[in-house]
């Protein structure tokens, strides 16, 4: 039963019977009821651009086509010369303090944390999420290594076609991490764009592709009343 609902139902009892209800609660036993939440929080959805990826380059030349947007020439450059794949990176920092929630922290019987991602982008993306203080990463959401979204399908002439999605990505948090959260000032979505080298089609790599990430937690509770 929901906080809220137990309140009106003890609120009705008392205008009901003063006397009567103040005589019972008197005789029920600190824990007696627990409340056993399921809460579902979303932490953020950030859309990164290609645009945004590309813009921390000092080398970073666009050449706008005909709709108005840009083809990296930097990107063109990579693809016919270079032999190694190309990295780009980008962090999203979310402000989420857990270390106000110390005393809650002793309620939880269990965490799990969600990514959901779509990748619009012609190119490999890796996506971790760290847990940090103000001073380091705690640790990462994936212990076995980031997750890897594919490259979004291209056709004949390098034109994306469609996108790559992963759903229902979960973590779950043992006993020993979620006492760890009350240490979290910031959550971290860090991504690793890899371009390859070109295998005889020239990629387009246009402003308004992108990646979504959403990041959400599911916690449940168990709080005497």
């Amino acid at each position: 039963m929901k906080t809220g609902k137990l309140m009106v139902l003890i609120l009705g009892w008392w205008l009901l019977s003063n006397s009567c209800v103040k005589e019972e609660i008197s005789s029920i036993e600190a824990g007696s009821f627990t409340w056993t939440p399921d809460l579902a929080i979303p932490f953020g959805s950030p859309e990164i651009p290609m645009e945004e990826y590309v813009s921390q380059l000092s080398e970073f030349k666009p050449i706008a086509d005909t709709a108005g947007q840009f083809i990296d020439s930097l990107m063109y450059y990579n693809q016919q010369f270079f032999k190694n794949p190309f990295v780009l990176t980008n962090t999203v920092s979310i402000d989420f303090n857990f270390s106000s929630q110390t005393e809650t922290l002793d309620y939880f019987t269990s965490a799990s944390f969600r990514v959901n991602a779509i990748n619009r982008i012609p190119a490999s993306v890796e996506i971790q999420v760290y847990f940090k203080t103000d001073f380091s990463v705690l640790f990462p959401l994936f212990e076995g290594g980031p997750l890897i979204l594919e490259a979004a399908p291209v056709n004949s002439e390098g034109i994306v076609t469609g996108a790559y999605e992963t759903w229902k990505n979960d973590a779950e948090f043992d006993a020993n991490k979620i006492q760890m959260l009350s240490q979290v000032t910031s959550i971290e979505i860090y991504t690793r764009l890899i371009i390859p080298k070109t295998q005889g089609i020239f990629i387009q790599y246009i402003s308004d592709q992108d990646v979504w990430i959403q990041l959400g937690g599911r916690f449940k509770l168990n709080v005497p009343l």
